[in-house]
């Protein structure tokens, strides 16, 4: 009898071995921004993860268990801040291979205090807009030096690639964020539907960035009478082209241009993206954060006529 016990013993353990292993990355993430610049950098020399479900929302999003397994067997998980990834507390935060990116963003948007009294003061008042911290260009040319080193670290034989590839990504985000500062200087009204992420963006490009909701998450829903006033501030306006974010406000985008246009009000909707996530189309065909960054500015430059 106890020969025929071992088979069906066997057969159990092997089910729960399956069951908590996980497939093991060099590089797991939490936002499509990190996992696109990891890419960019590291291209085939690595192996990485988003650990965020494609499509998903970002501010609700919580790991399974086999998430927490790659992230706990990594050797460097790249994660945007304990505000915006609370979970990550609940982890063993102590560990060496966990980076908060948010540590590394400068924040030198107000020039006459320094960061530390920047951020001190702005967490005393309780105020979020940090929160998107990586919306700011700048702060992404420093977010891909901090990964740049965390890549090193873990490969340095591949100094050499991992630093031509980063001083590339680079270069191409001051030339983007050069064009950005090329634009017109006018307070030209920027109509999003969405929740306040661009907050930071707005202040280090001059942009006049009106957001549907106040909100820096996305657990506040715009009212009716929310949508009616950005209706009626974008005929006031006069503006031609208005906003979404795709994940969170393209059916009320929808409603509100078929609003317009029933009043014979000429409009498009176009795509800001944030780069908290990108769609499955946008995932298959390896949309980068510049194509991202390229397309923002060219529906950009239609509301401004240029």
């Amino acid at each position: 009898m106890k020969k025929i016990l071992i088979l069906p013993i066997l057969a159990v353990l092997i089910l729960l071995s399956s069951c908590t292993t996980s497939e093991k990355y060099d590089v797991v993430t939490t936002l499509y921004i990190q996992y696109d610049m990891v890419r960019s950098i590291a291209g085939d020399k690595l192996t990485y993860n988003l650990v965020m479900p494609i499509g998903a929302d970002a501010h609700s999003f919580e790991p399974t268990s086999k998430q927490i397994i790659q992230i706990e067997s990594s050797k460097v998980f790249l994660f945007t801040s304990n505000d915006m990834d609370p979970w990550v507390v609940n982890l063993d935060h102590g560990k060496s291979n966990f980076v908060d990116l948010s540590v590394a963003n400068i924040f030198a948007l107000h020039h006459n205090e320094t960061d530390e009294e920047y951020v001190d003061d702005h967490k005393s008042h309780g105020h979020d807009e940090n929160l998107h911290y990586w919306t700011v260009l700048e702060n992404q040319i420093e977010m891909v030096d901090v990964i740049l080193s965390a890549l090193i670290e873990i490969k340095p034989e591949e100094n050499t690639f991992f630093t031509t590839n980063a001083s590339k990504l680079k270069d191409d985000l001051n030339d983007i964020k050069a064009q950005f500062l090329d634009l017109p200087l006018t307070n030209i009204p920027l109509y999003f539907i969405g929740h306040n992420v661009f907050s930071l963006f707005s202040e280090e490009t001059n942009l006049n960035i009106i957001s549907l909701t106040d909100s820096f998450t996305t657990e506040v829903d715009p009212t009716s009478q929310d949508i009616l006033e950005m209706i009626n501030q974008i005929k006031g306006s006069k503006s031609n082209v208005f906003f979404y974010d795709q994940f969170e406000g393209l059916n009320t985008a929808s409603s509100i241009e078929t609003d317009l246009l029933n009043d014979s009000y000429e409009i498009v909707k176009k795509p800001l993206y944030s780069m908290h996530n990108i769609s499955k189309d946008q995932f298959e065909n390896k949309t980068s954060i510049l194509d991202l960054w390229n397309e923002n500015l060219a529906n950009i430059k239609l509301a401004y006529g240029v």
